[in-house]
């Protein structure tokens, strides 16, 4: 957080620094990435079928690991969408193919595991 507010996007000769952009997609990423893997375990929770279970017994604890993988699709779905955004090159076509490549990758894993 301290990195993020304090220090500059922008080398001394007035152009982006490759390095301060860099870490602050990957921050950008660990969050969204996070908070959206606990919002997709608490989901799971509700509905176990987002996880990819077909039937569950109620003392049966959930798995972990689509959560996870629905988070990173998350992370990296929003940091995709903030470099088109950098690059002016975010519009709403892009938007809705980058989130239907999503769902579309997550229920191939889902289907073949």
């Amino acid at each position: 957080m301290y990195l993020v507010m304090n220090v500059s996007p922008y080398a001394a000769e007035g152009r982006l620094n490759p390095a301060a952009l860099l870490l602050f997609m990957l921050a950008l990423f660990l969050l969204v990435g996070g908070l959206g893997g606990l919002l997709a375990l608490r989901l799971h929770e509700r509905w176990p079928g987002l996880a990819g279970v077909k039937t569950r017994w109620p003392q049966q604890p959930l798995p972990v690991e689509p959560a996870l993988r629905q988070g990173i699709l998350i992370g990296l779905t929003v940091v995709v969408w903030t470099a088109l955004a950098m690059a002016r090159m975010l519009d709403i076509a892009v938007l809705l193919v980058t989130l239907l490549i999503a769902g579309l990758a997550e229920a191939y894993v889902q289907s073949r595991g």
